[in-house]
């Protein structure tokens, strides 16, 4: 069971759990009639790979809800990234291009004129 209610994500994850459950049952005695026929539909090999290959995807598909709640927290992550990307973006581009625009010797001028007006310069000059 996951944290998500289905009011949010639109899907009841444990009606899906059960659904992909009972696929995965139907799939696997298909695949168990293809093989036990008079004439198998696969060599033994390709039945070895097959088995291998149900194995990985159902051990993936077992926790379904785990899966969502991951899914969740990674596209909120990214989300969360990207709005306050933008937004640094937006509030940093006007000082960086001021920055950017004047020369270094301007803004060594500035801080001397600043400094001599709030009247630090008359303790060094002294």
């Amino acid at each position: 069971m996951g944290w998500l209610p289905s009011w949010l994500t639109g899907v009841d994850i444990e009606a899906e759990q059960r659904r992909s459950d009972d696929l995965d049952a139907a799939h696997r005695r298909l695949d168990d009639q293809r093989m036990n026929r008079e004439e198998p539909l696969w060599t033994e090999d390709t039945w070895r790979d097959v088995q291998a290959r149900r194995a990985d995807t159902e051990a993936a598909g077992r926790d379904l809800a785990g899966q969502v709640d991951e899914s969740f927290a990674e596209g909120f992550g990214e989300g969360y990234r990207s709005t306050t990307g933008a937004i640094k973006g937006a509030v940093n581009f006007p000082l960086k291009f001021i920055w950017d625009a004047l020369p270094w010797w301007v803004w060594v001028s500035a801080a001397g004129y600043g400094a001599w007006r709030l009247g630090l310069l008359k303790k060094v000059l002294r």
